[in-house]
């Protein structure tokens, strides 16, 4: 693994209040200042001195990639007054703040810590945008408030064999240009069929998306086309629909444009799965294999009786699960509720 931030054992000082790669914020009477006593490691650590008028943090921007898993990880001290407070921010298109269920969206969220002892800390997430994401160390507004940080590091985790991590972009349906335009799925609708973000009673997070089908049954699909390796695969989703209707998907890998059939081999004949319907939140995943490596196109669309009904997904997962071409010759199914 690879650290990705600059000076997270905080030695570096250009001045005793002025922290070498570092983007200090001091509110008010707040205050941020190097630490030679109480350390975790190393010969300084950084304190950061809340007041009632402010709370003092520091930020680092790093570069992430979208689908990666990485591991944030710091040590801290503080008193018994307030909260230490760690928030990760995506600052790609606008703000949005990781949230506790691993999502990302607008609403403020800091991630709180009180710990009278040195104590480390670690989170684990996945970005949904690749570029540049904001690391915000401080703590909370409160007077006599102190916390001290050292040792924070941020690194890519490195997969497994057993290791997952998300090959689609925006998986949870957090990121769209407008109201019926997703940032990272392909739309493609006719008639008075829809793609539509929707934000009643999503899985997780604040939306879901949602595919709506007109009276006279015109299409509605979304679709992403990553680049898949030769090794098996599991697609993971979560589904409700209305009615009778059901969700249905194709995946055709673009090099031969041949479609994943139901017995695991590829052929020139179209193949849509179909999970069965499903009136609350269900589960429905697919294992895989990929024959070649290159594009593959995966869409999700309309199953059968869905005319005037609609389909809502989310938490839509593609992951390598580690197992080379050939190792599994049969497409594995399941669904839960």
């Amino acid at each position: 693994m690879s650290e990705l931030l600059t000076n997270g054992t905080f030695e570096a000082w250009t001045s005793a209040t002025n922290c070498d790669d570092w983007t200090e914020i001091t509110p008010g009477a707040s205050s941020v200042d190097r630490e030679a006593v109480e350390i975790h490691s190393g010969t300084y650590s950084v304190k950061f001195s809340a007041a009632a008028d402010g709370g003092p943090y520091a930020t680092q921007v790093v570069s992430l990639t979208a689908g990666v898993t990485y591991d944030l990880s710091y040590w801290l001290k503080t008193n018994a007054t307030g909260n230490a407070e760690v928030n990760i921010k995506d600052v790609v298109d606008g703000a949005l703040y990781l949230q506790d269920d691993g999502s990302w969206h607008a609403d403020y969220n800091g991630f709180t810590r009180n710990d009278a002892s040195w104590a480390q800390k670690e989170i684990y997430f996945t970005p949904g945008r690749t570029g540049d994401h904001q690391i915000i160390a401080g703590h909370t507004q409160t007077a006599g408030g102190i916390s001290y940080f050292d040792d924070v590091s941020i690194e890519a985790v490195t997969p497994t064999a057993n290791d997952e991590a998300n090959i689609f972009n925006d998986g949870d349906f957090c990121y769209w240009t407008s109201a019926t335009g997703s940032a990272d799925w392909t739309e493609a609708t006719a008639g008075a069929s829809t793609i539509t973000q929707y934000a009643t009673s999503p899985f997780r997070g604040l939306y879901s998306c949602r595919i709506t089908i007109d009276a006279d049954d015109n299409s509605a699909s979304i679709s992403q086309s990553p680049t898949l390796i030769a090794f098996q695969h599991r697609l993971f989703f979560r589904h409700r629909e209305s009615g009778a209707a059901t969700v249905g998907y194709t995946i055709v890998d673009d090099t031969t444009g041949h479609y994943l059939q139901t017995d695991g081999t590829w052929a020139a004949d179209t193949n849509t799965f179909e999970p069965a319907h499903a009136d609350a939140w269900a589960d429905h995943d697919l294992y895989f294999t990929a024959v070649s490596a290159g594009a593959h196109t995966i869409t999700f669309l309309e199953g059968s009786l869905v005319t005037s009904e609609t389909m809502d997904l989310d938490t839509v997962s593609l992951m390598q699960t580690g197992f080379a071409s050939g190792s599994m010759g049969n497409v594995a199914m399941r669904g839960r509720r």
